[in-house]
C-alpha cells in the first residue's frame, strides 16, 4: 500500500473490474500494457498527451475496447464536465 492505496505490480494482478487503465508510459511500451488490457476486460485504454500506438489502436478495436490516445484526462474533463478550456483554471489572471 501507498499512502493508504492498494498498488500493483502488473495491471493483470488486479482482481477487480477496471474500467479506464490510463498510460502515462512511453508510447513504445503501449503495445504490451494493450495485450494485458484486454487479458482483464479494461473498457478504455486511454492515452496521456504525446502517447499513440497503432498497433494499441488495432487491438482495442479487435476487442471491442475503447481507445483514446493523444488527451489528457484531466483537460478533458475540464471542457466537458466544468466547461473550462484552461490546462489549470486554478490558475487564472
Amino acid at each position: 500500500k501507498i499512502l493508504g492505496e492498494e498498488v500493483f505490480e502488473k495491471i493483470t494482478d488486479i482482481k477487480d473490474q477496471v474500467d479506464i487503465v490510463d498510460v502515462f508510459r512511453p508510447s513504445k511500451e503501449v503495445p504490451a500494457i494493450a495485450v494485458d488490457v484486454v487479458k482483464i476486460g479494461a473498457k478504455v485504454l486511454w492515452l496521456q498527451l504525446g502517447i499513440r500506438s497503432d498497433e494499441a489502436k488495432k487491438l482495442m478495436n479487435l476487442n471491442n475496447i475503447d481507445y483514446i490516445e493523444n488527451r489528457c484526462t484531466k483537460m478533458e474533463y475540464q471542457t466537458h464536465f466544468l466547461k473550462v478550456r484552461q490546462a489549470f483554471p486554478a490558475i487564472q489572471e
